[in-house]
Formats: C-alpha cells, sequence, structure tokens
C-alpha cells in the first residue's frame, strides 16, 4: 500500500454530487480565488476514487485530517482519520488482506484487543424485512450499530411489525462472541437468498483470516 496525500481543500462539486455517502452534507465551503466553490475536506475516499483510474486497481493507505460536525451541537471539528482503500477486484484475498491488516494493526497497539467483522448482507436483510420508512430505518440501523435492543424494538412497535420479523434484528443485535458460534445463531434464520450468501461469504472470510493472521 502507498501513502495517499491530498491538499486541504476540493472542489465543493465533488461532495454536491456523492451527498449520499457522506456522513453529513454539513461542509465548510468558501469561494476560491478562481471564482470556484471549495470545501474543506470532509472525507478521503472520495479524493482517491476520483484521482483511480477507471479499471485501474489502486491501493493506498492516508493519515489526514477530515473537517466534520460532531456533537449534539453540530460544531466542526478537525479530525485525524486514518485508513485504507482497495479499489480493483475485491475478492477473498482482498477482503481477507484487508481486514488482517485490521487486525495486525490493533495488534501493534496492544495485545488484548478484539476485532468486530460483520456483512452488511446481514443488516441488509434484517431491516429490509421490516418495512419502515426512511426514518424509521435510520433508527434501526443507529441502534443495531449501538446494540441498543430496546430502541430497536420501540420503533417496530411504533410501526407495528410482526413479531415474526424482529427474530434476525434481535438476533443481530444480542449476539456476540466467537464467529463459528454467533453465525450459528443468525444464519438459521435468515431466508434470503442474499441474505444466506452473506453468511457464507462472512463465514470464508472468517476461516480465511485465521490462517492469514497466524501467518
Amino acid at each position: 500500500y502507498s501513502q495517499y496525500k491530498m491538499s486541504k481543500f476540493e472542489e465543493y462539486d465533488l461532495y454536491a454530487r456523492n451527498k449520499s455517502f457522506l456522513i453529513s452534507d454539513n461542509i465548510i465551503t468558501f469561494t476560491g480565488n478562481g471564482g470556484k466553490l471549495m470545501a474543506l475536506k470532509p472525507d478521503v475516499t472520495l479524493s482517491i476514487v476520483k484521482s483511480t483510474k477507471d479499471g485501474e486497481e489502486s491501493k493506498v493507505f492516508y493519515n489526514e485530517n477530515v473537517y466534520r460536525p460532531t456533537g449534539s451541537e453540530g460544531d466542526f471539528k478537525e479530525i485525524m482519520q486514518t485508513g485504507l482503500e482497495f479499489i480493483g477486484n475485491v475478492d477473498d484475498k482482498a477482503l481477507t488482506e484487508v481486514i488482517s491488516l485490521a487486525a495486525k494493526s490493533l495488534e501493534t497497539i496492544s495485545q488484548d484487543f478484539v476485532l468486530d467483522v460483520s456483512h452488511l448482507g446481514i443488516i441488509a436483510e434484517a431491516v429490509d424485512a421490516l418495512g419502515l420508512t426512511s426514518a424509521q430505518r435510520s433508527q434501526i440501523l443507529s441502534a443495531i450499530k449501538d446494540k441498543n435492543l430496546g430502541t430497536a424494538l420501540s420503533v417496530c412497535r411504533e410501526a407495528e411489525v410482526d413479531e415474526a420479523k424482529t427474530a434476525l434484528l434481535e438476533a443481530v443485535i444480542t449476539c456476540y462472541g466467537e464467529p463459528e458460534a454467533t453465525l450459528d445463531k443468525i444464519e438459521p434464520l435468515l431466508v434470503s437468498d442474499e441474505g444466506k450468501a452473506a453468511a457464507r461469504t462472512l463465514r470464508r472470510q472468517l476461516d480465511l483470516l485465521s490462517d492469514y493472521v497466524k501467518a
């Protein structure tokens, strides 16, 4: 992985066209000397994608400051963001490589660490089956992130969701532990082809990761 360096500014249009990708659409803007509307970068990934040619593989890491509103007051703060991007043919080997780098990075900080691994395909099935509005869906996703079962069930009750449809959601929120045991609890609750495929992919990745990290 090579280091990616970027300037503090990008044209605002880049972020305006990709607002759905951003955590917040509140962005610090100013008019540049040439009259173009510029922005203090709220994200690094979009700049990396912009600089990568179509069909080109890119493997980069970055340590960059981004500028985002934080907290309940929404005040802007300068935040150091560290990460990597693998752009190209993202196969099993690529996914295992990225996850193993996360594990090894944590290991350099402390031998006593926990790496949480998930799959959005499983999350999608748990949420899509509920038939929620956009606002309710956002609440559920926040509850999953925080492992807040009480809030999730409250949203489902307000939306009059059939209790049978919440079984997978409850399992996703409450399951925690070793990979095999956790997947064994969740996998039988998956009914869609996409969800089942996601579970198989996750199980395969975790098996590969075990060998990769030991190596």
